[in-house]
């Protein structure tokens, strides 16, 4: 295989080994992201993602009544006359994100499940893996372009393949699997920048328009693709300062992401992301945000198993923990050999620029943090936009190791990619960068300690006039529920299929009255199991009903009562 570095990195060559390796790599990132895709229980903002790409309301789910279960589900249900009209208006209506991922999805939703029946988890998440997968080639012309080798791109589109934090990405209902291709593509267009400028070159316009184009998608799918879009301004400055045409893009991109501000401003204070609120008092909170940031890199080489409730899950648990010291024993170790040798050739000139970019990445995200107090770095999905300079980074120090050290390198470098691949094959099994809730054990647990006829309530908070989305805990484990039929057997009581209740009420649902679910509940005329998900219990119980249990399943807080039926004295 070529190790040389090339002057003219495209087209890609004529070698048959080579893309039966690059066929390998896509195969077994399509492995990756296929095969557990219906294996783990969807969580709230999957539900959140999905009722809106179906056009729907979230607002349409039956509140402060008890309905069956297909009833409850009616905002995870297909409609035939929704339009992409009804995705942007109930979209901009009561959530915070741009609308490209959720057209996109409802295309695909009506094209493979057309109809008004329950939407698929399968379906559903069959569209982000795809995209994951999409990502991988855009990393090896990213290799490719920097590395100048067949070796050098494979490394970056195998990277891309077993990142964890990219597997974890493709396997989520949400919009960061397509923000990933599309940072993939955007750093593809910086690095051909890059490549002609260190000739002497320049991008072409087609390219610049290219880039442009793919910088203004971005933001269409992720506000936080500024992120992007700022990493490589800094990187512009530092790398290729005289570069008119790489400002030019990338200038043109922040004044393009600048017309969704009016947009944006409807969300100002809105309670969706609250969480992220930083304690400037809390200077703990303050150091960590580095940390974290830092960690979000790391999970793209190796992640450690964090969960393992299933007897099965303890192998990848712990394998996954071994591989991530071991991988990141290797990486200090390539880490230092490199740097004691320094950067030389083209790999080392890729490996730098690499650095630059992700280090100006966290800088950004960092920066960004601190000086608007809210924590970007809490949630790892948000280092979207550091993925493929990560990998690529990877791919970079992997290819210089190599060539520093041909005759050592074999085994350290493959080892690592071994780690890698065993952390991916953990986040498969749900044992590493686990989705943060797991409605499936609430299921289980309700069904085993469950005697009467089951009523699942949940209390929710009280409806702001701003944007918001109602009922998410209790629709995503009633979906779950609802593509299972062994389950709506294991929790049919008595010959009675489980009832849900929502209690809600406040200034953004007129006329809605919370006490209507209660005495809803109140009026039923026999024995039953009341489990109260979240909230204040009181909102359902009666004298009727005696504690059995409370405490959280799966993420899930819970309250289960026994309730007598009115004629037990």
């Amino acid at each position: 295989m070529n190790t040389q570095p090339l002057t003219n990195a495209s087209p890609l060559p004529p070698n048959r080994r080579f893309w039966l390796a690059v066929a390998a790599v896509l195969a077994l990132a399509l492995a990756l992201r296929i095969i557990p895709l219906t294996l783990k229980a969807p969580w709230m903002d999957e539900a959140a993602t999905t009722i809106f790409s179906l056009g729907n309301s979230s607002r349409s789910i039956p509140v402060n009544q008890l309905v069956d279960l297909q009833s409850f589900l009616r905002p995870l249900t297909g409609r035939p006359g929704a339009d992409p009209a009804a995705v942007l208006h109930h979209l901009i209506n009561e959530d915070n994100h741009p609308p490209l991922y959720f057209l996109l999805a409802h295309g695909w939703y009506y094209l493979l499940q057309p109809g008004s029946g329950l939407a698929s988890i399968g379906i559903s998440r069959l569209l982000p893996a795809l995209l994951g997968v999409l990502a991988v080639p855009l990393s090896l012309l990213t290799g490719w372009i920097a590395l100048g080798t067949r070796r050098g791109a494979l490394l970056s589109g195998l990277w891309m393949a077993i990142s964890p934090l990219a597997v974890a990405q493709s396997l989520e209902i949400r919009h960061y699997s397509l923000a990933i291709v599309l940072s993939a593509a955007s750093l593809l267009c910086f690095v051909k920048t890059w490549s002609l400028d260190q000739q002497g070159k320049r991008l072409p316009m087609s390219w610049l328009l290219g880039w442009l184009g793919i910088n203004a998608t971005g933001v269409a799918t992720h506000y936080f693709f500024v992120f992007a879009l700022l990493m490589q301004l800094a990187s512009t400055a530092l790398l290729m300062r005289r570069n008119s045409r790489a400002w030019a893009a990338l200038l043109a991109s922040m004044a393009s992401a600048a017309l969704w501000l009016p947009l944006l401003s409807n969300f100002a204070g809105s309670s969706q992301s609250s969480w992220l609120k930083l304690d400037p008092t809390n200077i703990a909170s303050l150091l960590a945000i580095p940390l974290q940031a830092l960690v979000g890199v790391l999970f793209n080489a190796v992640a450690p198993g964090t969960y393992a409730v299933h007897v099965w899950q303890w192998p990848f648990a712990i394998s996954a923990g071994l591989a991530t010291l071991a991988g990141l024993a290797l990486l200090v170790r390539l880490l230092l050999q490199t740097c004691k040798r320094g950067g030389t050739g083209t790999s080392g000139s890729a490996l730098q620029m690499f650095a630059v970019l992700v280090g100006s990445g966290l800088v950004v995200q960092i920066g960004i943090s601190l000086g608007m107090l809210s924590d970007y770095t809490k949630g790892f999905r948000y280092s979207f936009f550091l993925i493929p300079p990560a990998v690529a980074l990877l791919a970079s120090l992997c290819e210089q190791v190599w060539r520093q050290r041909r005759s050592q390198a074999d085994s350290a470098v493959m080892a690592l990619l071994a780690c890698g691949l065993i952390c991916a094959a953990g986040v498969d099994a749900g044992a590493v960068l686990p989705k943060w809730y797991a409605g499936d054990l609430l299921v289980q647990r309700i069904a085993q300690e469950s005697e009467n006829p089951i009523v699942l309530t949940y209390d929710h908070i009280p409806v702001s006039t701003g944007p918001m989305v109602i009922g998410l805990e209790p629709l995503s484990v009633a979906w779950w529920i609802g593509q299972h039929p062994q389950l709506q057997s294991s929790l049919r009581k008595a010959g009675t299929p489980v009832r849900l209740a929502i209690a809600i009420d406040g200034p953004g649902m007129p006329g809605a009255n919370r006490t209507e679910a209660k005495a809803a509940v109140e009026a039923i005329p026999t024995a039953f199991d009341l489990w109260v998900i979240g909230g204040n219990p009181e909102t359902f119980t009666t004298q009727r009903c005696d504690l059995r249990s409370r405490g959280s399943e799966g993420s899930h807080s819970f309250s289960h009562y026994r309730c007598k039926s009115p004629s037990t004295p």
